[in-house]
């Protein structure tokens, strides 16, 4: 999955299976218009203004592995810490991350 230039690609090997084509038309033309698609997985986009986003999808979707926990590694080596919320009603998150955000 490595040099995967698709959505598969970039969710680090979870297979993730869009049943509706207007779900998949709107994934696809969102990652052309912005770039992502050009994306070799590993590599990270970086955004300088303040963003906010809602990850949304089914359980074992790859929400976490995918956008989540990576977002967390890098905000919390960024050398100007910035502000993050994450709603974690079962604590998953917390516990993986803890000691990493504590720092």
């Amino acid at each position: 999955h490595l040099n995967k230039l698709n959505l598969a690609g970039l969710t680090l090997g979870t297979l993730m299976r869009y049943r509706s084509k207007i779900v998949t038309d709107f994934l696809q033309d969102l990652m052309q218009k912005t770039g992502v698609s050009k994306l070799v997985t590993g590599t990270y986009l970086l955004v300088k203004e303040p963003i906010n986003i809602v990850v949304n999808g089914t359980t074992r979707s790859g929400k976490g592995e995918s956008l989540v926990n990576p977002s967390i590694d890098t905000i919390s080596r960024a050398k100007t810490k910035s502000s993050l919320v994450v709603t974690d009603p079962k604590g998953e998150i917390y516990q993986a991350s803890y000691k990493t955000l504590r720092k």
